[in-house]
């Protein structure tokens, strides 16, 4: 059986081309997940977002508790490339601050690795690279060449992420919502965000 965060991303896959939406970047974390995604193709987000939920929970549940997931979520409309930029390394930082990993690198649930390496996950990112591949499948741009340049480089342009593909250049939203915990807070410890 997958783990929770597999079984998590696998769905959100599948909604993604179910709902023929773009993911631009997320992030899965022990109680909630942050996505940065277009609005869809064929229904409203919310209908996604339930679908999501819904599969999530089925997969995960197997009728041993009534809920999975709160009931409420929370989302922005990104308008502009800067809140873009800031919102999406918010989700890859998530982890860090959450005292999760040392880098955001080192979190396997989450965009960061595709945007610093180009590498493909279960869920199909929306960038640059992405925007880049299906040119060369179209035979629109010319064959994939490696440059050289430090990984440094590299990580740094991941946390500033280029659309190139401007159709795609539409609003945004931020998703969170979370799951609901099993463990109560201990009084007094700090709430968790």
């Amino acid at each position: 059986m997958a783990l929770p965060r597999q079984e998590f991303e696998r769905c959100l896959e599948r909604i993604r081309r179910q709902y023929r939406m773009c993911v631009y970047g997320y992030v899965v974390m022990p109680n909630h997940v942050h996505l940065l995604v277009s609005e869809t193709g064929c229904a409203t987000l919310a209908v996604a977002i339930k679908s999501l939920k819904q599969g999530v929970s089925r997969k995960l549940i197997n009728g041993a508790a009534k809920h999975f997931w709160q009931k409420r979520y929370y989302d922005l409309n990104i308008r502009n490339r800067r809140q873009f930029n800031e919102k999406l390394r918010y989700i890859h930082n998530n982890p860090v601050r959450a005292g999760l990993c040392e880098q955001p690198g080192d979190w396997q649930w989450s965009s960061f690795t595709h945007y610093a390496t180009g590498a493909e996950g279960i869920v199909e990112i929306e960038s640059e690279w992405t925007a880049n591949q299906r040119e060369r499948e179209m035979g629109t741009m010319c064959p994939k060449q490696e440059l050289p340049h430090s990984s440094e480089k590299r990580l740094e342009w991941a946390t500033r992420p280029r659309m190139k593909d401007r159709r795609h250049k539409c609003m945004c939203r931020v998703h969170r919502t979370q799951v609901i915990a099993n463990k109560r807070r201990e009084p007094g410890a700090p709430r968790r965000r």
